[in-house]
């Protein structure tokens, strides 16, 4: 049994045109402080002064409802060796440059795997009760399958698997390492 439980996050998918009328909320909002900004040294009248509170509140009360509408994707990291093996299923593709050696294709050079195959690979990732995404969840690999090929826009698609492939990619910290304490730090090791 492991002591170790595996990396989580959460990837909100906002519904139809929440996203675009979040846009334009928060630019209204924008608009109206630099409004407030700019009259702040300008002379006016007694309670004339301009506020953004109204706009502000406006674009967090659609927040709120736009919250209740997501979808709230969870993924999680599949272990060491199962992402290895996936890296090891899908190598970046070679092609051909100028001089005709072989590169690596410039779509596949930052993740260093073929990104034609892989991002699905990795975001319908199941093995027994291993998945990549765990929630919401879904009864059949078909049905996960087709929430990743029908139901996702492409950017969000591209957001689920570079969030997937960090969680399984990148180093973890020390978690101590970060904190606000100013203090020296000390150890046994260290003091001696």
């Amino acid at each position: 049994m492991s002591t170790i439980k595996p990396r989580t996050t959460s990837v909100v998918i906002y519904q139809g045109d929440d996203l675009e009328r979040l846009g334009e909320l928060r630019r209204e909002a924008e608009i109206a402080q630099r409004a407030v900004d700019e009259a702040a040294d300008k002379p006016r009248r007694m309670g004339d002064a301009p506020s953004a509170q109204a706009e502000r509140d406006a674009y967090d009360a659609f927040v709120e409802e736009a919250a209740e509408r997501a979808t709230v994707i969870e993924i999680r990291s599949i272990g060491r060796k199962r992402f290895r093996d996936l890296l090891a299923d899908h190598p970046p593709r070679m092609v051909k440059d100028a001089e005709g050696k072989d590169v690596t294709h410039d779509e596949d050079s930052l993740f260093e795997v073929n990104m034609e195959t892989f991002p699905d690979a990795l975001l319908t990732y199941v093995s027994g009760d291993v998945r990549t995404i765990v929630a919401p969840t879904f009864p059949t690999s078909t049905d996960l399958r087709e929430f990743v090929d029908n139901d996702l826009a492409y950017g969000d698609f591209d957001r689920l698997f570079t969030t997937a492939y960090m969680l399984n990619k990148a180093e973890g910290v020390d978690p101590k390492g970060t904190r606000y304490s100013s203090g020296i730090r000390s150890s046994d090791v260290t003091s001696r």
